[in-house]
């Protein structure tokens, strides 16, 4: 995930988080570990692995566009929020736009199906 809650309940992006800091799942509020070095993109992590299904394991492609688009987005102007949880219905976009759009990075194969319901999803929730 790039994003976690401080102690504050502030959403902090893992390439601004500070080691040595205590962070927090937005979704589960378990801890998580900021994860950062030469060969992977700054990230964080539940620190026991079995905790570890509020977010898919994503690909470090996925990070990084999602980390430039939003970039690019915010430079126009725009309210952008990377991977908000949207408690009501219990989903995690990619990319939020002025609390009303969204965008969804899709790099691996899945069901139509699962299109269809986080579509559904979003439009019960005025986006």
């Amino acid at each position: 995930m790039l994003v976690a809650l401080n102690e504050e309940k502030e959403r902090v992006l893992a390439t601004t988080a500070l080691r040595k800091t205590q962070y927090f799942c937005p979704v589960c509020g378990k801890q998580v570990i900021l994860k950062r070095g030469l060969k992977v993109i700054s990230h964080f992590a539940h620190k026991h692995l079995a905790e570890q299904k509020c977010f898919n394991n994503e690909s470090i492609k996925h990070y990084k566009s999602k980390l430039i688009l939003a970039q690019m987005i915010q430079q126009q102007g725009c309210k952008v929020e990377i991977e908000p949880f949207l408690k009501e219905i219990k989903q995690i976009p990619d990319i939020l736009i002025n609390n009303k759009y969204v965008i969804e990075l899709q790099y691996s194969p899945i069901p139509y199906k699962q299109i269809l319901q986080r579509t559904e999803g979003l439009k019960k929730n005025g986006i």
